[in-house]
């Protein structure tokens, strides 16, 4: 009888010690397990930073020139403005070595560069208001002022897109105006030449 009790208390010693060490283990593999999953997120983590600051750098190496075409290409509105100033500065520099008030004949005497005015013909002020974009008010032998309100040229057409016209005046500054105002100038400087024109044939 007492070898029985002691070979049951020895198997039961030997049973919780064997789930204690069990127990330890199973503890052991789960936090191993948790340090694991936690690894693999952090990893899974960096690797989706790492393609997201490729992906970026790999845009701005792409559309970066883009983007700068785009701001060095000028905008209808300030390059007309830009070459109504050219031919209003031409204007200047023509009177300043000159030293003549009166405009000549032919447009071609001030040099304008062909293509601030489209490749026009330059031949008199009429044909160079009706082959070019711009109106000139000028006409053979009106007096330059250098007047910083009397019109020298006048975009006759609105920009494409736009709603806005361009015009320089004697003193070589331009501006933007409207449409209707532009017409408006033309139409005065067309009717004022036909009413001269008129009163100097009568003559």
């Amino acid at each position: 009888m007492n070898k029985s009790l002691e070979d049951k208390r020895k198997k039961l010693v030997i049973n919780s010690n064997s789930k204690r060490a069990f127990g330890r283990l199973s503890q052991k593999q789960f936090n191993s397990k948790i340090n694991w999953g936690i690894y693999e997120k952090r990893k899974k983590l960096i690797i989706w930073a790492f393609i997201l600051n490729l992906s970026i750098v790999i845009a701005g190496v792409l559309y970066l020139p883009l983007i700068g075409r785009t701001r060095s290409a000028p905008h209808p509105v300030s390059r007309d403005l830009s070459y109504l100033k050219q031919i209003g500065t031409s204007v200047a520099i023509y009177f300043i070595d000159q030293k003549v008030g009166k405009f000549p004949k032919c447009p071609r005497d001030f040099e304008f560069d062909d293509s601030l005015v489209n490749y026009a013909v330059q031949d008199t002020w009429y044909d160079l208001s009706y082959s070019s974009p711009y109106y000139f008010f000028p006409e053979e032998g009106s007096t330059y002022t250098g007047s910083a309100w009397r019109p020298l040229a006048v975009r006759k057409k609105p920009i494409k897109n736009k709603t806005l016209c361009t015009i320089v005046y004697q003193d070589g500054h331009a501006k933007n105006i409207t449409p209707l105002y532009a017409s408006s100038l033309i139409f005065i400087s067309e009717s004022y030449k036909l009413i001269k024109s008129i009163l100097f044939r009568s003559k």
